[in-house]
């Protein structure tokens, strides 16, 4: 009986299911809800996101494997360990380089047997995520506004990680080695391109991002670089001051539109800024525990981060002088401690000196010395005049945030108002305690080396260079946060006041964040319905035309840029003007604008491309060229056919037709 009346109920259901799926299907074959090509840009997308984490999974667990970190909170282990894994795998990459084993199917073949040898280490390492869970629940409402606030400014970046980079240093350096690289299927001398001299272990990651599949996944890395920073900064300031402390430390960071940037430009200072947390956490634990193991490691990570930029230079004295705060140091042991850790750096230091030394002559290339391609002409244009901060060496934090404008002359950093804020208050909170010192010290000597910097090169006040102080100071912030709470006047609670402040401060980073969303438009890109082409145009101005001109030209053309240092999109066989001294060294050596037309035809180039409004910004600001050093620019493009304009900003002349 049951069995009968069963078997009605099975051929509704069938029917039921058949003629549902029969509707569904005859809808949508005509009513397509997106193309194959918006699929396969979502596909796209995400494959490079995928892989990007697959790449930070894979330095967590080898960096776990090595450092187990018990002492730590989770947080602060997920950051340190992944650092590990990064500044390793980077070195992996240079002898990997060296070797000329640079392919996509080894790329590959490292991740996949990475994964299969380390995968409980990998898996481990992303378990402790589950401490935001904890922390969720332990901050209040105020807590759980900045983190909705810092989790929609993170996000945000991320769709612009996904499309096609246009952040000038990127297109200079940091993705056009790589891509140099991996077109030559190895680790090469681009004497063309100064920065080549520079320590290059982010750029080496990168490499190995783009190996897998291109610049878009090399872009999601560097979000990874400062995604993870940034849950480091929440663990170790929630664990020192309290979760709401945490996520007012990782709020004071991103405020600021040039680290909020380092999320989406594809730089390395972001990575540099993560090997400057994992030495405060090393050198806080060594205060903490009197630990020479912990000591070692700050060593270790000082010199990785010397590896991703060399103003981290500024971590050594740092390093040298934190033993001495804790008042418990024997001079004996700290000498030895000393020596110890100057030989750890230098040892994880050392690859980018014999890179340099093998390759040029010069430890330190492109800097300090001449060589047959560098000479000292070139070094001083790109030093520069120095010049001394005057008052503002006074007051430099201040200085710092209220004068420093993203992409501007100057600080050229916009770091956000909340650090300063919170900041000066912390430290002198924790003055007296030896963890408030440690980051006190931290801030002189960055400020020391501003103002000392300035002298040498006025490229050294640039703020962004000193991002590895960074975590420091947003762990003072924490502190900050934490010493308001408790000032009350009349009944009136100081803080709720500063809270309002801060969610105004935020509101206005969401806002700058979702006009350059609506203005850009990588979501449309991302989802298919918008071009690469068409985002270019938007992203970098005529330059992308410009580009796609020299593309056009015949495939033996070697086209000379001029006053144009960027190169990532231009074709192969293009000469960037990277130092953007390219005029001023020929007019120094050569002289004559013929001599120097003909050198450049001697040379092989067949058009030259000038960026005049460059060329503009350079009469206005560098006092190194002359009157006759422009109007013999001018005579020089006299002497040639007229050019392709683009829009009064590029002209592209052809060398070899004269008027």
């Amino acid at each position: 009986m049951n069995e009968r009346a069963s078997a009605p109920r099975v051929a509704r259901f069938v029917i039921a299911l058949l003629w549902g799926s029969a509707v569904l299907i005859g809808y949508y074959f005509v009513h397509k809800p997106f193309s194959l090509s918006q699929a396969a840009a979502v596909a796209r997308a995400l494959f490079d996101l995928f892989t990007a984490l697959a790449l930070t999974g894979l330095a967590g667990g080898a960096g776990r494997r090595l450092l187990s970190a018990r002492e730590l909170a989770p947080l602060e282990r997920f950051a340190i360990q992944a650092a590990l894994g990064w500044g390793l795998f980077g070195l992996l990459w240079l002898g990997l380089g060296l070797l000329g084993l640079y392919s996509s199917w080894i790329a590959w073949a490292l991740l996949v047997i990475g994964w299969a040898l380390l995968r409980r280490e990998n898996l481990g390492w992303l378990n402790e995520l589950h401490a935001l869970k904890h922390l969720w629940s332990g901050t209040g409402r105020f807590g759980k506004a900045l983190a909705v606030g810092n989790v929609a400014l993170v996000g945000g970046q991320l769709c612009f990680a996904l499309a096609p980079p246009s952040k000038w240093d990127t297109l200079m350096y940091h993705l056009e080695l790589p891509r140099r690289y991996l077109q030559a299927g190895r680790f090469l001398f681009l004497d063309g391109n100064p920065y080549w001299g520079h320590p290059q272990l982010g750029e080496m990651l990168y490499t190995w991002a783009m190996a897998l599949r291109g610049w878009e996944t090399a872009g999601a890395l560097g979000w990874c670089f400062v995604a993870v920073l940034l849950l480091g900064v929440l663990g170790i300031t929630a664990r020192r001051a309290g979760a709401t402390s945490g996520c007012l430390a990782v709020t004071a960071l991103l405020v600021g539109l040039s680290f909020r940037g380092m999320l989406s430009w594809a730089y390395v200072d972001g990575l540099a800024a993560l090997y400057g947390y994992a030495v405060l956490v090393a050198l806080l634990t060594t205060l903490d525990n009197q630990s020479r193991h912990w000591y070692r490691w700050a060593a270790c990570f000082a010199g990785f981060a010397l590896g991703v930029k060399l103003t981290a230079g500024i971590l050594l004295p740092i390093i040298m002088l934190a033993p001495i705060l804790s008042r418990k140091q024997a001079a004996s042991k700290w000498w030895r401690q000393l020596l110890a850790a100057g030989a750890i750096s230098l040892v994880v230091f050392l690859p980018w000196l014999l890179k340099n030394a093998m390759f040029t002559g010069n430890p330190l290339y492109p800097h300090i010395w001449q060589t047959d391609w560098m000479s000292q002409d070139r070094l001083a244009y790109y030093r520069g005049t120095g010049e001394a901060l005057g008052w503002q060496s006074l007051w430099l934090p201040l200085a710092v945030t209220w004068l420093g404008v993203e992409g501007s002359a100057g600080f050229s950093a916009d770091i956000g108002p909340l650090l300063v804020l919170f900041a000066l208050p912390g430290l002198i909170a924790r003055w007296r305690a030896p963890d408030g010192r440690l980051v006190a010290l931290w801030v002189l000597v960055g400020w020391l080396a501003v103002v000392v910097g300035g002298y040498y090169s006025r490229t050294l006040w640039q703020t962004r260079l000193y991002f590895i102080l960074l975590p420091s100071a947003a762990l003072a912030a924490g502190w900050g946060w934490e010493i308001m709470q408790g000032i009350v006047v009349s009944g009136a609670r100081l803080i709720r006041v500063i809270g309002v402040l801060v969610i105004l401060v935020l509101m206005f980073s969401l806002w700058q964040d979702a006009v350059s969303l609506a203005r850009l438009n990588p979501a449309a890109l991302l989802l298919g319905a918008r071009s690469s082409e068409q985002y270019l145009d938007d992203s970098l101005g005529w330059y992308a035309p410009a580009m796609r001109a020299l593309h056009d030209l015949p495939q033996e053309s070697r086209p000379l840029l001029l006053w144009e240092p960027r190169g990532l999109y231009a074709p192969p066989q293009a000469e960037a003007d990277v130092w953007i001294d390219r005029w001023y060294v020929d007019r120094r050596t050569i002289g004559d604008p013929l001599a120097i037309l003909q050198s450049w035809r001697d040379e092989g180039h067949t058009h030259l491309l000038v960026y005049c409004s460059g060329a503009d910004f350079e009469r206005q600001h560098r006092s190194e060229l002359t009157s006759a050093d422009w109007q013999a620019l001018d005579d020089l493009l006299s002497c040639l056919s007229p050019p392709t304009d683009f829009g009064g900003v590029y002209r592209l002349y052809s060398l070899t037709e004269s008027r």
